[in-house]
């Protein structure tokens, strides 16, 4: 509840200029989930993200001292890859691990789930032998697994990194769990448009169910048409109050190696069969 005030009030500090949700506890797995303030039809716009109510690899950047070697190594990752997933890892750990309270997005960093509510669902951090008790055979433990190989991959690049260790800090790259913490995160946290990920306040607590059409966040003009705003449009009709659900898209196999659930209705839903997708 206390963080939730936090951020709460965080919020608010961003005066978006479009906001028709609001974050309450929900627990039965779904720990928070985004309510509407107002009847909602569908095409109505609920909520609009400003730039500086993001984080992704332009705002992080126009946070830190341009001359800073956190700039530096984040101008580095953020080459490594098209969507900029590398430079968001490290730019997450800096937050949440290394200035802590001090970061600028603290309440929203703090309201992510921790290390240790992740091992408890999040295939990233199962163990080998936990996987084959309930996988072995499936092409989904091969996904898994390499999935888990990559995010080892990530985890030794950055270990033996001079210019991380020195930004980040030993005991943050020594600690295995914080960097697949933040590999976690950036991929089951992300919301995509302009073809770029975003790390999206309060939008990112709207809980999935496979109703509608699959969830978008596009690109809009502002009323002032001073800027882009990121705006998300209601896929059905929600009532005030009513918790709001958005369609990720996703089969099962990509909703629990990613984001650690299931739903037992999937109209996305399909086999994974030696990398083919064979639709039911």
């Amino acid at each position: 509840e206390e963080k939730l005030q936090a951020f709460d009030a965080f919020i608010e500090s961003l005066q978006l200029p479009l906001n028709k949700i609001e974050p309450k506890l929900v627990g039965s797995g779904m720990r928070i989930g985004a309510f509407a303030t107002e009847d909602l039809d569908v095409g109505d716009a609920y909520i609009s993200l400003p730039p500086n109510a993001v984080i992704d690899v332009t705002t992080a950047l126009a946070t830190v001292d341009p001359t800073s070697a956190l700039a530096a190594l984040l101008k580095k990752y953020s080459n490594n890859s098209k969507d900029g997933f590398d430079a968001l890892v490290l730019y997450l750990l800096h937050e949440r691990f290394v200035i802590k309270a001090q970061s600028q997005w603290w309440p929203y960093l703090n309201l992510f789930p921790t290390i240790d509510e992740l091992i408890e669902y999040h295939p990233l951090f199962f163990k080998l032998e936990e996987i084959d008790r309930h996988l072995a055979g499936s092409d989904v433990r091969q996904s898994i697994v390499r999935y888990q190989r990559r995010a080892a991959e990530r985890h030794k690049a950055l270990l033996s990194d001079l210019d991380a260790n020195l930004v980040l800090g030993s005991d943050v790259l020594l600690d295995r769990q914080m960097v697949y913490w933040a590999t976690a995160i950036v991929d089951s946290r992300s919301i995509w448009w302009g073809g770029k990920r975003h790390l999206s306040p309060l939008l990112d607590l709207v809980n999935a169910d496979s109703k509608g059409h699959p969830h978008e966040t596009n690109l809009e003009d502002s009323e002032d048409m001073q800027q882009k705003v990121a705006v998300t449009r209601a896929s059905r009709r929600v009532q005030k109050g009513e918790q709001i659900f958005e369609n990720y898209g996703q089969p099962n196999y990509l909703l629990f190696t990613y984001h650690g659930f299931l739903l037992e209705e999937n109209t996305d839903d399909c086999a994974l069969l030696d990398g083919l997708f064979i639709h039911r």
